[in-house]
């Protein structure tokens, strides 16, 4: 069944020397930036509201550009998705989720139940944790949004991308769980780091990065992305900005570019 961004759901209150410097500046700054990473490496542009029309009072369109109505602050939420949970920490109202995954490792949620990875959460237990407001992810739980909705549960699909994602998605978070004036400090905190970061850069020509998505195929990052933003943030120049999204390449394209600095996610 094909999305239909006009819904409007009425509910219940509800993942470099000198240059090296500059990226040790950024990855050093472990408060507000490292909700701006984990908001980033988890989550395509945000469509506009379109047909869903301007979102009023505790509503906010999500970022499939869907429409939710929420009658008031979300006081029981549910989060599949561990950077908007990371968020919902950070604006203090950790106190209003219910549950966490398989992924969110932070202490101060050990005491939560566990709805197991993102990919393959069970329904019956997140109805049965009676949410007013479920966080997915833009696979919608591989159907459990569609299946919240018939059972009249508020859902909110994150789609993050870029550095200008970030900003939009914390004023709707903020909103949906009633902390509108603690998402907008955290906001002007990111914007201040992320202006310091940049005013710090030593002179010099950028060096090329290559972030190593995937090794067999490689895979990286392209314009459009966060890595792309964060990269230039950080003084550096992206070796594969020419392209969008997330291309696979070659090994013979990586030699040819010859990059100054080839960065590798920690784990797999």
């Amino acid at each position: 069944m094909g999305h239909d961004p006009t819904r409007v759901v009425a509910r219940a209150p509800v993942s470099p020397r000198s240059e090296r410097r500059a990226f040790s500046s950024l990855r050093g700054r472990t408060g507000t930036l490292a909700i701006t990473a984990a908001l980033l490496g988890a989550c395509a542009r945000n469509p506009t509201t379109g047909a869903a029309g301007k979102a009023d009072g505790y509503d906010v369109v999500d970022d499939a550009g869907t429409r939710v109505a929420l009658r008031g602050p979300a006081h029981r939420v549910g989060s599949l998705e561990p950077a908007i949970t990371e968020l919902i920490v950070a604006l203090g109202r950790a106190d209003r989720l219910v549950a966490r995954t398989a992924y969110d490792d932070d202490t101060a949620l050990s005491a939560l139940p566990s709805l197991g990875r993102t990919l393959d959460p069970d329904l019956e237990s997140v109805v049965g944790l009676r949410p007013d407001l479920v966080f997915l992810g833009r696979d919608g739980g591989l159907g459990l949004g569609a299946a919240l909705d018939r059972l009249g549960i508020a859902t909110y699909v994150a789609d993050v991308q870029d550095i200008q994602d970030i900003y939009a998605t914390i004023a709707r978070v903020g909103r949906a769980v009633g902390a509108p004036t603690r998402a907008d400090a955290l906001t002007s905190r990111i914007r201040s780091e992320l202006r310091e970061i940049s005013a710090s850069l030593p002179p010099g020509p950028a060096p090329t990065v290559l972030f190593l998505v995937w090794h067999d195929p490689i895979i990286t990052s392209g314009r459009g992305t966060f890595i792309d933003d964060v990269v230039s943030v950080a003084g550096g120049r992206n070796l594969f900005h020419d392209l969008s999204g997330w291309p696979t390449v070659s090994l013979e394209d990586v030699v040819d570019r010859d990059p100054d600095f080839i960065v590798l996610p920690r784990g797999h």
